[in-house]
């Protein structure tokens, strides 16, 4: 794909996304009475915990550590499905504290101490740039694959800066104490949603090579599957990805912001699990025909990472390969993600403030933190 056609696609999406948030900026009212149309949306949201690292990273682990994959998709499942008072509860907590951020709501539970939201943001920070980096990569990368062109860095740069303006728009322009992003939102759902629907053009895909691959391609398939998803690979690291994942649901930045600072109210979570949950299990069931077909039929010198952009490409598939490639840019355009996942962990607070009244309380003046982390993911 020429990379005149790969920016404009990239760019338009970016526009449709800018174009759905300001517009339900500008008409919050009339989205007000809407509530189911909102609840469809805050459910897409919370999407934004699958980040572009889905369409390359997780291909990639599937193919290469077999079971190790499936408890980052599975742990989160288990706990939207297993503990709705939990969730309800927690949603209570943070929006009686009034927290806006991870560290808001974690120095709120030690008193308002100024320190350790400092503390819990400045880990949360390191933690994220790294991260952050790579999500930018991916997309980076994505547009050099697509467009045969080495133009990872420079759409590195346009795309953090298109973030950053996306998080000052929706982000930043408002102080508030615990307010909603209702743009942030909507644009999120719907980048959630078209990542699905991309992610599943490419199983297809998959699928129609699998039924039409060789006897000995697919012997491979199946020899390399059985090595991956033995028994053998089902060791410590399995639990203890597991353990890490269900707390990541609730606790990565991205997420807390999503699920519980945008919640209009206490059961919003609690409704929205048995959507999340299923959207979670599909992508997690997509993914495997697309590391199937990738083992089966491309050399074995090709990195698992790339399988998602490379299976359309060698079959010429134009729109596929297309949907592939808005799909990586919009995870983590993820103004959802949180830049992702992978923005998928920025911190939400920068700094600590005083709250009104003169209480010496740490503010949630973090609404710019917790759009990046949003867009991310």
């Amino acid at each position: 794909m020429p990379l005149r056609a790969s920016t404009i696609l990239a760019l338009a999406l970016l526009a449709i996304l800018f174009g759905i948030a300001a517009m339900v900026e500008s008409r919050r009212s009339t989205f007000q009475h809407r509530p189911r149309l909102r609840l469809w949306a805050y459910t897409l949201s919370l999407g934004v915990y699958c980040s572009s690292w889905t369409f390359y990273g997780a291909v990639g682990t599937a193919a290469r550590e077999g079971w190790n994959y499936l408890p980052i998709y599975a742990a989160p499942m288990l706990v939207l499905l297993a503990a709705p008072r939990f969730l309800a509860k927690l949603t209570r907590a943070v929006a009686t504290e009034k927290a806006a951020t991870v560290s808001d709501f974690i120095a709120a539970r030690f008193g308002h101490d100024v320190v350790v939201a400092r503390l819990v943001t400045g880990a949360a920070l390191l933690g994220s740039i790294p991260y952050i980096a790579l999500q930018l990569r991916s997309i980076g990368s994505a547009m050099s694959i697509v467009s045969a062109r080495a133009v990872t860095e420079p759409v590195m740069m346009v795309a953090a800066l298109l973030l950053a303006l996306f998080a000052i728009l929706f982000g930043a322009r408002r102080y508030e104490v615990a307010g909603r992003a209702e743009g942030l939102v909507y644009a999120i759902g719907l980048d959630s949603l078209l990542k699905l629907l991309a992610l599943a053009a490419v199983a297809a895909l998959a699928g129609f090579l699998l039924i039409h691959a060789s006897p000995a391609d697919l012997s491979r398939g199946w020899a390399a599957a059985a090595e991956q998803f033995g028994p053998q690979h089902l060791s410590m690291e399995f639990a203890v990805i597991a353990l890490i994942s269900a707390m990541a649901i609730v606790a990565l930045p991205r997420q807390f912001y999503m699920g519980l600072v945008e919640a209009r109210e206490h059961g919003d979570l609690v409704r929205a699990r048995f959507g999340l949950a299923a959207y979670i299990g599909l992508m997690a069931a997509l993914i495997l025909p697309i590391a199937f077909a990738g083992t089966a039929i491309l050399p074995a010198a090709m990195a698992p990472d790339r399988y998602v952009l490379q299976l359309p490409e060698i079959t010429g598939s134009t729109w596929i390969l297309a949907a592939a490639l808005l799909g990586v840019s919009a995870r983590r355009h993820r103004w959802r993600s949180s830049i992702r996942r992978h923005w998928r962990r920025w911190s939400p607070t920068i700094s600590c403030s005083r709250r009104c009244s003169g209480a010496a309380r740490p503010g949630s003046r973090a609404r710019w933190a917790g759009a990046c982390s949003a867009s991310g993911a």
